[in-house]
């Protein structure tokens, strides 16, 4: 239910509620005043309303009214003046905030209001209570009902920053995937391929691919798996290093034996990263390598990292004679990943032929 946590989870709530309106009861009463002292009926009504609100979730029409008949009946029999409404006021706001009871919370509190009205004209009170006090009682439930729909919309407003906290999280564990695969299952086509070439002419090259392989294969499973536990909200803390340029080595051994060598250059002095600002360069540096293996006939890329004061500059070219910059899945993903830090992104054809890629991912807000 789209109720405040203190009126949705406190089960006590009903308890504490009808000791505060008898404590301020009890109060007024050492205070001269021409009105009724309290009495049985008196505590009878002030227990009631607070009583009603265990069934607040179940029957919250029947809790609104009682708390009215109940506020109604207390003032009109004529007892002394007390805040004895704050049962009903967590009766209205309850009601306000669960779903398709708005509109009978609103309907329902006027008629209660002119109940009272009829009421306290009928019970020894020929008049009934003047303008100013029909003004006031009125003022005092509109603020009522205005203080449950501010409740009613800022819990709204939280359920939609989550889901949009969900749906970004879900975002970037399907950019982790893609990465993933993209990289580890082109590394087995490539490691595949030699080996088939090899099978008659160079079993050693054969054994060194299928190892390759094995290696590529379970490091995929456990990247897969830490993705799939992020999605599914698992507690168990991955086993391995979070990805990030930590692992560049790796990354380069591995691209080295699938025949793409990749050196890295490292300019200025390396600075611990953000973790996002460092997940992003990672995984940038990681698509772009698998691109230029993939859709290149480049033999060596250089991935530069360049440690700026504000930001890092990274970036990956390629000796191709016949790259194509195109916007596909991946550099749109390399694209997205360094935007999602605030940071910019190019691609394009160098001088060579081939194709340099360069992200800027700012670490200090000045950057």
């Amino acid at each position: 239910m789209d109720v405040s946590p203190w009126l949705r989870s406190d089960r006590w709530l009903p308890i504490k509620l009808a000791a505060i309106q008898l404590v301020a009861v009890y109060a007024a009463t050492r205070r001269p005043s021409d009105r009724l002292d309290l009495d049985g009926v008196a505590v009878l009504l002030l227990l009631a309303g607070p009583l009603l609100l265990f069934a607040r979730r179940r029957a919250p029409l029947l809790v609104l009214a009682g708390n009215l008949v109940a506020s109604a009946l207390y003032y009109s029999l004529g007892y002394r003046f007390a805040p004895v409404v704050i049962s009903l006021a967590a009766a209205i706001i309850s009601m306000v905030n669960q779903p398709g009871r708005r509109l009978q919370a609103w309907v329902a509190t006027g008629a209660g209001l002119a109940g009272y009205l009829v009421l306290s004209r009928a019970v020894h009170r020929q008049d009934g209570p003047g303008l100013v006090a029909v003004v006031a009682i009125a003022a005092v439930l509109a603020l009522v009902l205005a203080a449950g729909e501010a409740i009613r919309v800022s819990a709204r407003r939280r359920r939609e920053i989550e889901q949009v906290a969900v749906s970004e999280e879900r975002l970037r564990a399907a950019r982790d995937l893609h990465d993933v695969l993209a990289h580890q299952v082109s590394l087995v086509t490539v490691h595949a391929n030699l080996a088939l070439r090899a099978l008659d002419r160079d079993p050693e090259r054969v054994r060194t691919s299928l190892s390759a392989i094995k290696e590529v294969s379970k490091g995929t499973m456990v990247d897969l798996r830490a993705v799939l536990a992020a999605l599914r909200g698992d507690e168990e803390p991955p086993r391995q290093p979070a990805p990030g340029l930590a692992q560049l080595d790796e990354l380069c051994t591995r691209s080295d034996l699938a025949g793409l060598r990749v050196e890295a250059v490292v300019v200025g002095v390396p600075l611990p990263l953000p973790t996002a600002v460092d997940l992003a360069a990672y995984r940038i540096i990681q698509e772009a390598v698998t691109n230029v293996r993939r859709h290149s006939s480049a033999r060596t890329a250089t991935v530069t990292l360049d440690f700026g004061a504000d930001a890092l500059d990274v970036e990956v070219a390629d000796d191709g004679r016949s790259s194509q910059v195109s916007e596909g899945a991946g550099v749109a993903g390399m694209r997205e990943r360094a935007l999602t830090v605030g940071g910019s992104f190019e691609i394009a054809a160098h001088g060579t032929g081939g194709v340099r890629i360069h992200a800027r991912l700012p670490y200090r807000e000045n950057a």
